[in-house]
């Protein structure tokens, strides 16, 4: 589930999450979060470079939608995320954690 991506791309991030035997379904869920972070294991938010909301594309496929803004995306280096939700229940979820990796672009 890692992510690459140009510095100051603000096209949007979408993740597919899923289970051992496929997609997950997210009919009910809500509250997507990615938050990434320069630390793998943060102890608090201090390190947090941003946390973006997610709309579910497709809740069946379980694809997720996240945009970053210009600010957001200018970034050059290796980062960490994770992706939580809510799910039906209202009970929070985190969906994974992975490298998110910013590579410098030519054009600014």
């Amino acid at each position: 589930m890692s992510i690459t991506r140009f510095r100051g791309d603000t096209k949007p991030i979408v993740i597919t999450l899923s289970t051992s035997t496929g997609p997950l379904d997210l009919t009910g869920c809500t509250g997507f979060t990615l938050t990434a972070d320069t630390n793998k294991e943060p102890t608090s938010a201090a390190t947090n470079i941003f946390s973006l909301a997610g709309t579910i594309l497709d809740p069946l496929a379980g694809t997720v939608e996240f945009l970053p803004s210009a600010l957001q995306a200018d970034h050059v280096g290796t980062y960490w995320f994770d992706v939580q939700y809510l799910d039906a229940r209202s009970l929070i979820n985190t969906a994974g954690k992975d490298k998110l990796v910013f590579v410098q672009d030519i054009g600014k």
